[in-house]
């Protein structure tokens, strides 16, 4: 080709590219940044980006994302598990259609995919929200143009009583009397006492437990400190587990198990195993759905929002609020209670 026409054709000016592509003849151009090539082909005046990724070089990029939210964004356990569980069946989907050259339109098809499939509303905002993530930190650091699910509109999020997250009080009551061990007695009564979250009672240690004083200092979420309190007989049972343990493991971690110290996911697994053997088939034994249960509980007792805020760590009372939302049931009975009907005498005469 003509330099010349090349140089006609190629302008540069306050940081843009301006390429003539008529005056070129051509119809493809492939543009280059931080070692990654997209090329963009165009057809009756309009760009269509035909590769923007390799799969090998998603994948590369996916774990760099992954130690990104784990490090830089301080995400609890659950967060990060979905992101990295379902960025992952993004990757299968891409290998099982053959896909080894990743292009935007690939990101829609795979969302096009799961509103086709059997999923609530909530699973496919899930998926939404972390596919969009993805996307946005590969935007943020350069690797594309745009974030390829721009546009869309998620599902709204089914508004759903916190009444039905919460694990039943008699479930609660049968998984402490199935706890195999002292160790899983101690961890069911702890939760049902302090309303920790499962990540805090992974990372706490004996050396910031006063079982005097009944007080536990652990780091909440978004990394800030916050108090646990728990009532003598709860003291009780944690001297009592402590003291199966070696002496080594009085220091440091509080949740030992075989391997080692409890994370999240061994913690998650003795409510797990606990639910199975007791044969409680819902899913609400989780850890946070006791969390969830001590909110009820709490707020029917008559404990004032605003202590059960600080109670729970909540940053907003807004959040804290979802508890004072009371559950058809509830309503049904305080309607039978409080009617003016009541005070009617149907037995008179008319």
């Amino acid at each position: 080709m003509d330099h010349n026409l090349i140089h006609k054709a190629i302008s540069f000016r306050n940081g843009t590219i301006k390429i003539d592509l008529d005056l070129l003849n051509c119809s493809q151009v492939e543009l280059i940044k931080n070692r990654q090539a997209q090329v963009i082909q165009y057809q009756n005046g309009h760009g269509q980006e035909t590769v923007v990724l390799t799969l090998a070089q998603l994948k590369s990029l996916r774990t760099q994302f992954l130690d990104h939210i784990d490090v830089d964004k301080n995400l609890k356990a659950s967060s990060i598990t979905g992101f990295k569980s379902r960025t992952q069946l993004f990757l299968k989907w891409l290998e099982e259609n053959q896909l080894q050259q990743v292009s935007m339109s690939h990101w829609r098809d795979y969302y096009a995919h799961l509103k086709r499939g059997q999923l609530s509303d909530t699973t496919v905002r899930n998926y939404f929200r972390d596919l969009s993530g993805f996307a946005a930190w590969l935007v943020q650091t350069g690797h594309l143009p745009y974030n390829p699910l721009d546009g869309i509109t998620p599902p709204s999020a089914t508004k759903v009583s916190i009444y039905t997250k919460a694990i039943p009080r008699a479930d609660i009551d049968i998984m402490i009397d199935q706890a195999e061990t002292i160790r899983d007695r101690a961890i069911f009564i702890f939760f049902r006492d302090t309303a920790c979250r499962g990540s805090e009672a992974a990372a706490m240690c004996w050396e910031n437990v006063d079982l005097d004083e009944g007080k536990a200092y652990v780091v909440g979420k978004g990394g800030k400190l916050r108090t646990l309190r728990f009532k003598p007989p709860t003291a009780q049972v944690l001297r009592e587990y402590r003291a199966t343990l070696q002496e080594c493991q009085q220091v440091g971690p509080v949740w030992w198990g075989k391997q080692g110290a409890l994370t999240y996911s061994g913690i998650y697994q003795v409510f797990h195993r606990t639910a199975e053997r007791a044969s409680l088939h819902n899913k609400k034994f989780n850890p946070h759905a006791w969390r969830h249960a001590f909110g009820r509980d709490a707020t029917q007792a008559g404990m004032p929002t605003a202590i059960l805020q600080k109670v729970l760590g909540h940053e907003s009372i807004t959040t804290t609020m979802i508890y004072t939302d009371p559950d058809e049931d509830i309503v049904h009975q305080a309607h039978h209670q409080y009617s003016p009907v009541n005070e009617v005498d149907l037995n008179g005469s008319s």
